[in-house]
């Protein structure tokens, strides 16, 4: 059985109560290769709010996500991301509060999803999560020429996260049927 969002959360409350800031660093080790997917929704996540209609956050987030992307499709187990970036912290009490909050919605995905059609959930089909992903990024720069286009592929990789992070299979094909549902729209509004 798969790790659940619970698992995560109590994962990152135990870093909260070692350490005084938490790294992304931090995470990602903590995490292992079940962080693959949580570094892949974040930044989905992030660029689904306004946010992601910051003129420079997409190109910023299509790289960082072009960069994980690759490390899970050449199979690596512990992720690494540039020091500028892992080197960004939040203080202990801010992730306590924000694991407390997030319970609630982590208990009902718990019960709903995990465990299911895990063929879709192996090590092929978790890279060709990445590779959909790593496509999705390279759209992201040109679609800041038209405000808020970005959305799309960001919804796409945030499914492709979840999926990810999930290791459910049901919700793993929705993912890759709405990062083609997220081509279609990226080609819609194609600025050149």
């Amino acid at each position: 059985m798969s790790d659940g969002l619970n698992d995560i959360l109590d994962d990152l409350n135990d870093l909260a109560g070692a350490e005084e800031t938490v790294s992304l660093n931090d995470v990602i080790g903590k995490l292992g290769s079940r962080g693959q997917g949580v570094v892949l929704l974040l930044p989905g996540l992030m660029g689904i709010t306004p946010i992601g209609g910051i003129p420079g956050v997409p190109t910023i987030s299509s790289v960082l996500i072009t960069i994980l992307a690759v490390q899970i499709i050449l199979g690596q187990r512990q992720l690494w991301v540039p020091d500028m970036i892992g080197r960004r912290s939040v203080e202990d009490d801010r992730i306590r509060n924000a694991t407390e909050r997030l319970r609630g919605l982590a208990d009902w995905i718990d019960r709903h999803f995990g465990n299911r059609l895990e063929a879709l959930t192996g090590s092929i089909a978790n890279r060709i999560a990445a590779g959909f992903c790593l496509l999705l990024a390279f759209t992201m720069p040109p679609l800041e020429l038209v405000p808020f286009a970005g959305i799309i592929p960001f919804a796409g990789i945030a499914m492709l996260g979840l999926g990810l992070t999930l290791r459910d299979g049901v919700l793993m094909a929705l993912a890759f049927a709405s990062s083609v549902l997220a081509f279609y729209g990226v080609w819609r509004f194609w600025p050149f």
